[in-house]
């Protein structure tokens, strides 16, 4: 299932980011740092976006950078228990078959699609 999830964090903004705009410097650190990645409460980050400053940033004196509190939103998939999802097979091979599952793609083994007792033939051709 996908979710939209609003965050918090604070970003390092390091000075070579000083000359584009705060609101998209901070969401380009922010898509580094989260997209593409699998957290066990709440999924896998897909997209982030909307990353606002919550007030003022803090320099500390020695560091070459900036540091914001943001506010920003995440699009994430989290696959539930018993969850339906309607999607086409990518491979058949001896083992199973592939299926994308949301925005992965995963196998589905022969145990998993029937009891009886199934056989491959990769030759054949069907019509």
């Amino acid at each position: 299932m996908y979710y939209v999830l609003t965050c918090k964090d604070r970003v390092r903004l390091p000075a070579q980011y000083f000359s584009m705009k705060l609101e998209d410097s901070l969401t380009q650190i922010l898509r580094e740092k989260y997209e593409r990645r699998i957290d066990k409460d709440s999924g896998i980050s897909l997209a982030v976006w909307n990353a606002k400053p919550d007030g003022d940033g803090i320099v500390i004196p020695g560091d070459n950078a900036a540091y914001y509190d943001v506010s920003f939103d995440v699009l994430s998939y989290q696959p539930q228990v018993n969850e339906i999802i309607e999607s086409s097979v990518s491979e058949l091979v001896e083992f199973g078959i592939f299926t994308s599952l949301g925005p992965l793609e995963g196998l589905v083994h022969l145990s998993q699609m029937a009891n009886d007792f199934l056989t491959y033939n990769k030759y054949r051709l069907s019509a």
